[in-house]
């Protein structure tokens, strides 16, 4: 039986953290220019936040970007972790961003299971403050676009896979019988409309 999906940071949503960019067109807080956002961004007031494994899947990478700002520092999505799932028969690729450097703990390879610790929430790479970049692609491996094509709202997307998780495994449920009991069902039939046909006067009139 796979693990029960769930959130990718620890805590709970608006309580521990929040949305802090949207999935979509946006400004981008560092180029300063429109461009659409393949994830979302989400943040915490804690200083250490473990980000964890929405779902089960195989570790593609771990470790930093390969890209490099103007001044040579690390660039891009800085310190990060992709995992590739099979869902409902189809391969996706959720890549976690911006980790704190030396806080990984998974390796290139490994199979893990939702909840599983990736790394701590951080500000490396191209990034504006501390945060977790968060976005899921189709695919079995990840393929980055301008216009968000292959990818997906990535919390509307775990919220719908976690609802339907727990759906499947109502399925092996009895309902308990302490519950409210409804009444028994009034189905009334359907009541036929008379409908009354205009008399039409065929007899001719003299004059």
């Amino acid at each position: 039986m796979k693990t029960k999906p769930q959130m990718p940071l620890d805590g709970k949503f608006k309580k521990d953290w929040k949305v802090t960019s949207s999935y979509g067109y946006r400004v981008h807080p560092i180029e300063g220019h429109k461009k659409h956002h393949n994830g979302v961004d989400l943040w915490g007031p804690k200083p250490k936040i473990w980000i964890e494994a929405w779902h089960d899947g195989r570790v593609l990478y771990a470790g930093p970007s390969r890209l490099k700002n103007a001044d040579g520092s690390l660039g891009g999505i800085g310190y990060y972790v992709d995992v590739r799932s099979k869902i409902n028969g189809k391969w996706f690729v959720s890549r976690y961003g911006h980790m704190v450097e030396d806080s990984l703990k998974v390796v290139k390879g490994q199979k893990i299971t939702a909840g599983t610790r990736l790394g701590i929430m951080g500000n490396t790479g191209a990034s504006a403050g501390r945060h977790l970049h968060f976005e899921i692609c189709k695919g079995k491996v990840h393929r980055w676009t301008l216009d968000g094509k292959g990818f997906v709202d990535p919390l509307k997307f775990v919220r719908a896979t976690i609802e339907q998780w727990e759906l499947e495994q109502s399925i092996n449920l009895a309902t308990p019988d302490t519950g409210e009991v409804q009444p028994a069902p009034i189905h009334e039939p359907e009541k036929k409309v008379e409908t009354v046909k205009p008399t039409v006067n065929t007899k001719k009139t003299r004059k």
